[in-house]
């Protein structure tokens, strides 16, 4: 009679097994998260807003180049040290690698965070990680800084649960670092002070980094955001999201606290409130258990609840990565530090509600989004290169000259890595009708420039016009960063679509056709023997 294998035996085998599963499932997301954002820029389906728009900041804020375009509309200093990466290879592909391999090194700093807090195996909170929306549509929607906050975060959020006195000064460390990523983190990076200081009774580290990362964010959104891009204060972007509130920053922060009934008709607002249950439906909502924890992610949860810009709000952008850490964090501390009644569900539980909600909501391949293919975006179809698009960036590299200084207008989620390398490319029809004014720039390395910000005078540039324009008729339509919904080849919204197609007339008379194939059209601008000589000179 064969052996019987005891109960610790067979748990034994159990636990291997579910090992073994999870490190499979981590390695399979691992590789999807890294291929479909460059199956996807392969495919034509990244966009402009804004892969494309980093690729030429980052490609003119090389050395010896235009530094200050890191500091045009948003902040981004952490910038300096991707366009020095960036001189390599100038290629959008990198960009989207890096942010790739970032995310899933922010899993293995998670999984820490998941034992430390003692809510389980670290390679159960990595896997957790890898399965939240945020973690994918930080991935998958082109590129964005918002990637970095992820390990920052989560690294912080670890440090900080020590009692040694040079772990917290080195949390506070970590948190500030956030003041480079973009200017509105600089509030994170002030809140994760006072959680130091609160939650953790360390006064000094979390004094310091509370009043570091305030003095940023009112120095970075009231002085140089606006002198680099001779705005006005905090910025254009800032002001379009929250110029309901003010014109300053000062005049936003008086109305929050005179006008609450105003605010809070701006947080009730149907689609703030679905984003909210996206981001709390994976953890099971067990992070309000931990409210101490969740200090460091009320300004990014603020700013998005108060911002008009949809972009601001939902789940299927970057802006999400200022709070998911942090729920995460205080999810492992629920698990691990409280009595919890049907605790050995919970763990399960998450998993399930994770898959549930990316199904519903995510850019997976198990996705709705995914599977049904009606989403141009992020339909199968989108990571699914075609010898047409191969084709078209043939086109588009025999057809507009390789020189850096030549302008290009392109339509939205029409993006290669030829019209990318270069100095300027802008969204069509930016550039094409009337000049542009790029941020205001400084000739010299990004590094020194985004470091002595204040101390050297912005040196204005000219206007610029687009030389070139890249339209593809076949994909979805777009008027800046307007779309014009495109579901199984159409455009559902007519007004859109009209005004495309008005601009598209009136470009004819403007510039002449040079490409015209199977929808894809390149024009050149028709100049003059003497604006064309007076080019050749300025190159």
């Amino acid at each position: 009679m064969a052996d019987i294998p005891s109960p610790g035996v067979r748990r034994d085998r159990r636990a291997s097994a579910t090992k073994i599963l999870t490190i499979l499932a981590i390695a399979l997301i691992s590789l999807a998260l890294v291929a479909m954002p460059q199956l996807r820029f392969m495919a034509l389906h990244a966009g402009f807003y804004d892969l494309g728009q980093y690729a030429t900041i980052l490609y003119a804020a090389g050395p010896g180049g235009e530094g200050g375009q890191l500091l045009g509309g948003h902040a981004h200093l952490f910038g300096g040290l991707y366009a020095l990466v960036y001189q390599a290879w100038a290629s959008p592909a990198l960009l989207l690698a890096i942010q790739s391999i970032v995310l899933i090194a922010s899993a293995l700093v998670a999984g820490l965070v998941w034992r430390r807090a003692g809510a389980g195996e670290p390679l159960t909170g990595a896997l957790i990680f890898l399965l939240s929306a945020s973690v994918w549509w930080n991935a998958i929607f082109d590129f964005h800084f918002e990637h970095l906050v992820f390990p920052i975060m989560l690294g912080a959020m670890l440090l900080s649960w020590s009692d040694r006195s040079s772990r917290l000064w080195a949390a506070a460390g970590l948190a500030l670092t956030l003041c480079l990523v973009k200017e509105a983190y600089t509030l994170t990076a002030a809140a994760f002070g006072l959680y130091l200081i609160v939650g953790r009774r360390s006064l000094l580290p979390g004094l310091v980094a509370f009043v570091l990362g305030l003095g940023a964010f009112f120095l970075l959104t009231g002085e140089v955001i606006a002198d680099w891009t001779g705005g006005t204060n905090a910025g254009g972007l800032w002001t379009g999201a929250f110029g309901h509130l003010g014109d300053s920053v000062g005049e936003m922060i008086v109305t929050i606290v005179t006008e609450p009934l105003r605010v809070l008709q701006t947080i009730i607002d149907p689609r703030k409130i679905l984003s909210l249950f996206v981001l709390g439906v994976p953890f099971l909502f067990l992070f309000l258990l931990s409210p101490l924890a969740l200090i460091p992610a009320v300004p990014a949860l603020a700013l998005s609840l108060l911002s008009q810009n949809p972009s601001h709000y939902y789940i299927a952008t970057q802006y999400s990565a200022g709070v998911m850490p942090v729920l995460f964090c205080a999810s492992a501390l629920t698990l691990g530090q409280r009595r919890l009644p049907f605790r050995e569900f919970l763990t399960p539980g998450i998993l399930l509600s994770s898959l549930a909600v990316l199904v519903a909501f995510g850019p997976t391949p198990i996705s709705r989004l995914f599977l049904q293919d009606r989403s141009f975006s992020f339909g199968a179809s989108a990571y699914l290169p075609s010898a047409r698009d191969n084709r078209i960036r043939q086109l588009i590299a025999d057809t507009i000259p390789a020189d850096p200084t030549i302008v290009v207008a392109t339509q939205n989620t029409l993006v290669t890595r030829e019209i990318a390398a270069r100095r300027m490319l802008l969204a069509f029809p930016h550039g094409v009708f009337e000049p542009v004014t790029p941020p205001i720039a400084v000739e010299e390395n990004v590094v020194t420039a985004a470091a002595g910000a204040l101390a050297s005078p912005p040196v204005a540039t000219e206007p610029l016009l687009a030389d070139y324009v890249v339209l593809d008729l076949e994909r979805e339509w777009y008027v800046a960063d307007e779309g014009c919904g495109w579901r199984d080849g159409r455009c559902e919204r007519a007004d859109v679509a009209q005004r495309f197609e008005e601009t598209l007339e009136r470009l004819r008379g403007t510039f002449r056709l040079l490409v015209e194939e199977d929808g894809l059209l390149i024009y050149e601008r028709v100049r003059d023997a003497s604006s064309a000589e007076t080019r050749a000179e300025s190159s």
